[in-house]
């Protein structure tokens, strides 16, 4: 009983700890363990370049046959040679940005009492929508896209839709100028459509 008087403290809930684990030691863990988990705190994301330095006669030709396997060979290296130093380059490290990390976030805010364990802010881009291109092709029906409009183009292939040599096609991400230069091959000429431009000619 002496141990639990010495270390009894003011607080009944600590009080209540020391005497269910019968350890005073073990208090400061708690308290450290506890602050841990209630301090708001920010986690990022860096690069840093690690140096593995080889002993005396280690053979540069095997040592660039391991690399040319990429990373695993990097885990060759270790099985193969024993006690290797791995220490971090001094004033390599950067943050990372989205960018470079597949646009996912490399800063996050903590705060204990918002949302649980999550992130309560982080740099993540928002998600923009890649809406799809829309493409005419033909010279004929270009030629009449551009002057009359979508309105003039509708009326033409109506009325000559059995000669009206066109095409149209959607590229369900943004379209390169090759992407379409290569869908174009044998066409001459394009032009770019709204959605209901082609909705429209679609439903002819």
């Amino acid at each position: 009983m002496g141990i639990f008087t010495k270390a009894r403290s003011g607080t009944k809930a600590i009080n209540c700890i020391l005497i269910s684990t019968g350890n005073p030691l073990w208090l400061p863990f708690f308290i450290l363990k506890s602050l841990k988990f209630n301090i708001m705190h920010i986690d990022v994301k860096v690069s840093v370049w690690k140096r593995i330095e080889f002993p005396e006669g280690v053979s540069k030709e095997e040592i660039i046959k391991m690399l040319e396997l990429g990373e695993s060979g990097i885990d060759d290296l270790f099985d193969a040679y024993e006690n290797l130093d791995y220490k971090e380059v001094e004033n390599s490290e950067d943050t990372l940005i989205p960018e470079h990390n597949s646009n996912q976030e490399t800063i996050e805010l903590y705060c204990p009492d918002e949302k649980g364990d999550g992130p309560v802010w982080t740099n993540k881009p928002a998600e923009v929508t890649v809406e799809p291109t829309y493409v005419l092709f033909g010279n004929d029906a270009v030629n009449i896209f551009g002057n009359d409009g979508i309105k003039g183009l509708v009326k033409a292939i109506k009325k000559d839709n059995d000669y009206m040599a066109y095409e149209i096609q959607k590229f369900n991400r943004n379209a390169s100028i090759a992407d379409v230069l290569g869908a174009a091959d044998g066409w001459g000429n394009y032009a770019f459509l709204t959605k209901k431009e082609y909705k429209k000619i679609e439903s002819l």
